[in-house]
């Protein structure tokens, strides 16, 4: 199994907190869905080829130390919009091209220092127009 798709299947529960047995599984999609709680740490920080738990209730913030591939690896996505998550980004994921985290969410921005990129993926839809903690 490389691929699993559960995708507005109407799920509802928090997502498991161990890693399940399946080292093969490139992708997850759990979007549209009615999940809650938190994301499991172990599900950031696994190099998954696309990683979609949009539309959900999903709330908490997001561990600094979450996986920097989604921004070394431009083959890889990542869509947590429209959910509860707040706090910061892990700075690593600022430069990631395929991101879409913004949106419907809730995080904060930090000023940068002049050499220093601000705490928001540029790549992501919504970028330029968001309004931090909106």
């Amino acid at each position: 199994l490389s691929f699993l798709a559960l995708s507005a299947n109407r799920l509802r529960g928090r997502l498991p907190s161990e890693a399940p047995s399946v080292s093969q599984l490139a992708s997850l999609d759990v979007s549209h869905n009615a999940l809650t709680g938190t994301i499991p740490f172990w599900l950031l920080a696994a190099p998954f080829q696309m990683l979609d738990l949009s539309f959900n209730a999903l709330g908490g913030s997001i561990p600094a130390n979450a996986s920097a591939h989604y921004a070394t690896d431009n083959t890889t996505s990542l869509a947590l919009q429209v959910n509860q998550l707040s706090g910061t980004l892990p700075v690593a994921w600022t430069q990631a091209l395929h991101i879409n985290v913004l949106n419907g969410n809730l995080f904060a921005c930090e000023m940068p220092r002049f050499w220093e990129l601000a705490n928001r993926p540029i790549h992501d839809p919504v970028a330029s127009t968001y309004v931090c903690g909106s």
